[in-house]
């Protein structure tokens, strides 16, 4: 049979003239009550109102695509609706629950189907970046890392960095300092386990710092106070503005006011006039020699502790020091990677482990940023953490099929001519397990198609015909 050309969407009786049509006056019960209104006689009136009642249907379903939600039917799950422009899938068996305020109910399409969840073709780049939701293509990646081979050339021909001075100390109450990859980079520890890290432009001792952190015993990858400007409250900001020194507080004078500070020139001038420098006795109570003597025997020499550590000529440095509590590790671009441990000791939990960026402030954790930025933001603007299922996979065609990768639910399409003698619908393939709702509907005329579920199987469903030959559309859904 030759495919049937799309019908001229005209509506039976859309013109019909005052008095020729009058509605159905029982569409339930059916020409039944013909028997009691018209001796079994059904008038024109009534023919015209049931042609355009099956054509209106047909019309507002190519229209639409997909019907409207209506509270009054019953709905299986996996039924397609759609409300307010949005399409909606029945999760469960449903009615009466309004799709946009039923997520236990219904799912939009999109996310149904993952269509949220796939990388669009525009993020693949083919250079290297800051971008966390960009991907690099494999061309680009083949071309950016280096081979193995020409790595080991290019290695030969870098120095040791074991040639190079690393100094400090430590001494026993845990408090270090250390000078470290040509002196581009230097850090201090405080007996709290607090670090403060400097790191140069250059891998020497004379170019510009680009990193001054001081860092909190937390652990996170850091952030800038700076960068919270935007989200700064104002009793916060308050809080911190008390604690500054207004500039018409620095005096060029001596007094007594507890509020002011004397200026750099008025410093300058006043220590000029002071006892200059010498080997002088400071007034004040001093300990006796013995004493001093007994409680310096209680300490242990930070000479004794061993620093260890280098750079290489592309500036990037390791250093342990303060009996291995602190460690780090700097990039040849001057961003450090800085571990701190519990106690001055090489054993005990490292409580600090924070990357640095190239930028000077002082740090906060990642989780300290909550406070500032919405949960909801976060979640609309980021890829959250999981597992995600399987790529999705199709069949794009007449007769086609789509199977979503993380439920192994498929939803299967098709047209076929079917006659007596062919009645069967062929599966572009097969369902695994289960049929889960069939739908068929006779895109030629009105008539009504069965389905013989005796004698369907996973690859082929059977119908159920009321006329010879018959063009049908159909659907399946299954897993």
């Amino acid at each position: 049979m030759s495919v049937i050309k799309k019908p001229d969407l005209k509506i039976f009786a859309q013109d019909a003239k005052t008095g020729e049509i009058e509605t159905f006056p029982d569409v339930l019960r059916g020409w039944g009550v013909t028997l009691e209104r018209t001796a079994g006689k059904p008038p024109l009136e009534w023919f015209n109102a049931i042609g355009k009642r099956v054509d209106e249907w047909l019309m507002y379903l190519t229209q639409r695509g997909l019907a409207e939600w209506d509270d009054a039917v019953d709905y299986p799950k996996d039924a397609l609706v759609q409300q307010s422009s949005v399409f909606y899938v029945a999760l469960k068996v449903t009615k009466g629950e309004q799709p946009n305020t039923s997520q236990n109910a219904w799912k939009p399409l999109a996310d149904f189907l993952g269509v949220n969840n796939k990388l669009d073709k525009t993020a693949v780049v083919q250079s290297t970046g800051t971008s966390t939701t960009s991907v690099m293509s494999q061309k680009a990646s083949t071309d950016t890392f280096v081979n193995k081979n020409d790595f080991k050339s290019e290695l030969d021909k870098k120095i040791t960095f074991s040639n190079h001075a690393i100094t400090g100390g430590v001494d026993s109450a845990g408090n270090g300092s250390v000078n470290a990859a040509d002196g581009s980079l230097r850090f201090y520890r405080n007996s709290a386990g607090v670090v403060t890290i400097f790191s140069r432009e250059l891998p020497d001792n004379e170019s510009n710092y680009v990193t001054s952190f001081e860092l909190p015993k937390k652990k996170g990858i850091a952030a800038l106070i700076s960068d919270l400007v935007n989200f700064v409250t104002t009793s916060a900001m308050n809080v911190a503005l008390n604690k500054k020194i207004d500039k018409a507080s620095i005096s060029q004078q001596l007094g007594n006011d507890v509020n002011k500070v004397p200026s750099l020139d008025l410093l300058a001038r006043e220590l000029g006039k002071k006892q200059p420098a010498g080997n002088y006795q400071p007034a004040g109570s001093y300990v006796t020699t013995s004493d001093f003597t007994k409680e310096l025997d209680k300490k242990i020499n930070y000479g004794n502790h061993t620093i260890t550590g280098g750079v290489d000529s592309a500036g990037r440095g390791s250093v342990n020091c303060a009996n291995g509590s602190v460690r780090l590790y700097r990039e040849s671009d001057g961003s450090v990677t800085v571990y701190s441990r519990e106690e001055a000791n090489d054993t005990s939990d490292y409580h600090t482990a924070i990357t640095l960026p190239k930028k000077k402030g002082v740090a906060v954790t990642k989780d300290e940023l909550d406070v500032f930025l919405p949960r909801s933001e976060a979640v609309k603007n980021y890829q959250p953490k999981g597992n995600y299922g399987l790529k999705n996979t199709s069949l794009k065609s007449q007769n086609g099929w789509w199977k979503c990768g993380d439920t192994g639910i498929i939803y299967q399409w098709g047209r076929k001519d079917i006659s007596y003698d062919d009645f069967f619908i062929d599966l572009p393939i097969a369902f695994p397990s289960s049929i889960a709702s069939v739908s068929i509907i006779d895109y030629d005329g009105a008539k009504n198609i069965g389905i013989n579920l005796s004698k369907s199987t996973l690859s082929k469903i059977a119908t159920e015909m009321t006329a010879p030959n018959i063009r049908i559309m159909w659907l399946a859904v299954g897993y």
